[in-house]
């Protein structure tokens, strides 16, 4: 299956990217290895159980892998798909008075619909 034609993650589109790698993720399967509900099976590294893991788990830390910038790829050097979404989410995830200061001075331009500034909004807020 193609990888998707997805924006990369970059210094700032960590939101809107999160919920869109999120649903390909889903879609194929995979985000129970990501959030860690999933977890290693008992067995030898042999079993077949173990292998199917390995295996999901591997493809699930290509998907990430894949849809970063170069910029990003410190943040994905670990093999375990879950330690990469909680490395991805301490880096990006945005909190403290630069937020709100953004928010705060948001401004309506003339020549942008209705529609399209709710939008900003709600991005800004999400």
């Amino acid at each position: 299956m193609p990888s998707e034609n997805l924006s990369k993650l970059g210094e700032n589109n960590y939101y809107e990217w999160r919920m869109l790698i999120e649903a390909v993720l889903i879609r194929r399967g995979l985000m129970d290895y990501v959030d860690g509900s999933k977890t290693m099976p008992l067995g030898s590294p042999n079993s077949k159980a173990v292998k199917d893991f390995l295996k999901k788990q591997a493809e699930a830390h290509t998907e990430i892998v894949l849809q970063v910038e170069t910029s990003q790829l410190s943040h994905v050097r670990d093999c375990n798909p879950t330690v990469i979404w909680k490395n991805l989410e301490t880096v990006h995830w945005t909190c403290g008075s630069a937020t709100c200061q953004k928010f705060l001075t948001l401004k309506k331009a003339d020549d942008i619909s209705i529609q399209a500034w709710i939008a900003q909004v709600c991005r800004t807020a999400f």
